[in-house]
């Protein structure tokens, strides 16, 4: 038997019927029934790969546990660009290959740059998206823009609305009164934030007023003067009103108007960022997640992945990491059946919708990651619902 790994997702009639084998999976194949190709190979070899595959031997004789099979070899060597078209962005390709950079910490070796024109590099993104949209045209590749759903508004309020329902009005009034310290906290830092500013504002009308006595009988700079005054006390007035409107607000403890934003956009993304970054989530293990370390730091930074990879792409990839290559990679599979009620502390729903929220969040993670219910949330504090 031929034992091989498919690349591709395969399909073909079994007893009339359609039969599918997803990639990633292994096939065994009876050499019998194999086609040669005129090396006498089984199969043609593929297009480039060939330094890697010279550098997999070597990694292997170090006898390090890191590097003790073929798998984990290719970890830290160049990846295939099989799929880079479905995989990345468009104008983040664009400017990769302008000027590279370290993304996954665990290689030993590092894009070179090229120094390509805009008509070279350009011609290399249109080639990766032509072949992936030739190649698999279920996969609906846009090209040459990238549809990122999740940087609308319009896509979080829709998921929001989901959400809320799913939860039900118990679980999302508990979840509030959890959040009143938070947004007691976020009005704090409004109100000292707008203090500041006062101070400013009254530090620019001394200035102004000093420039006015200086100025003398020279019109134009005692006009220009008196209307810098007179912006900088409308600004002092305008932040005046806010401050006690702020301390009215912490007063009589009215977080109404943070709860109803939360209600109508931030329920979904705040509990999907939580259970990306509770302190023992499965994503911190080898990510860092905006300011938040990870345990030990295998892949890329989260943040680099709003602006690197096509939405759909990614989600198929936390679906199962081992079907979108050829080898197995370091990535596992997080969201299972296994994992939903790990998950579910912070998020609800099945393995399915925990999946699809991971990636939401990861597609517009600097957003999400910067609104008040998650600022103050770091996995060293995450203590569970």
């Amino acid at each position: 038997m031929f034992n091989l790994r498919l690349t591709e997702a395969v399909r073909f009639s079994r007893n009339k019927e359609p039969y599918d084998i997803a990639a990633g999976n292994p096939l065994s194949l009876p050499k019998a029934d194999l086609i040669k190709a005129p090396n006498g190979q089984a199969f043609t070899t593929p297009f480039g790969g060939v330094f890697t595959n010279l550098m997999i031997p070597y990694l292997k004789k170090k006898n390090s546990v890191e590097f003790k099979s073929e798998d984990n070899a290719r970890t830290v060597l160049p990846p295939p660009l099989l799929r880079e078209g479905e995989r990345a962005q468009p104008d983040w390709m664009f400017r990769f290959l302008k000027n590279p950079y370290a993304i996954r910490p665990v290689t030993i070796l590092r894009m070179p740059k090229f120094n390509m024109s805009d008509e070279e590099a350009r011609a290399l993104v249109d080639y990766f998206a032509g072949v992936d949209r030739s190649n698999n045209t279920g996969f609906g590749l846009t090209y040459p823009y990238a549809g990122v759903p999740q940087k609308d508004e319009d896509y979080w309020r829709k998921q929001n609305e989901e959400y809320v329902r799913r939860l039900g009005k118990d679980k999302v009034e508990e979840r509030a009164k959890q959040l009143q310290p938070v947004w007691e906290s976020h009005v704090k830092e409004q109100l000292a934030e707008a203090q500041s500013k006062v101070t400013g504002a009254e530090a620019e009308i001394k200035a102004a007023q000093a420039d006015m006595d200086k100025a003398g009988m020279d019109m134009t700079k005692k006009q220009q003067a008196e209307d810098a005054r007179k912006i900088a006390e409308q600004s002092r007035d305008t932040l005046q009103q806010t401050i006690k409107d702020l301390q009215a607000r912490l007063d009589k403890k009215d977080y109404s108007l943070l709860r109803k934003q939360w209600e109508e956009s931030g329920v979904y993304l705040t509990d999907a960022y939580h259970m990306l970054t509770f302190q023992n989530s499965a994503c911190l293990a080898c990510h860092q997640i905006g300011r938040i370390p990870a345990k030990e730091q295998k892949g890329p930074p989260l943040e680099l992945t709003e602006g690197r990879l096509r939405p759909e792409w990614t989600h198929l990839w936390l679906d199962n990491p081992k079907r979108m290559f050829a080898y197995d990679p370091i990535m596992p599979s997080n969201f299972t059946k296994d994992m939903e009620k790990t998950w579910a502390v912070y998020f609800e729903g099945n393995k399915d919708q925990q999946e699809r929220a991971a990636r939401d969040v990861i597609m517009n993670l600097s957003k999400v990651a910067n609104t008040p219910e998650n600022r103050s949330f770091r996995a060293g504090l995450a203590g569970g619902k």
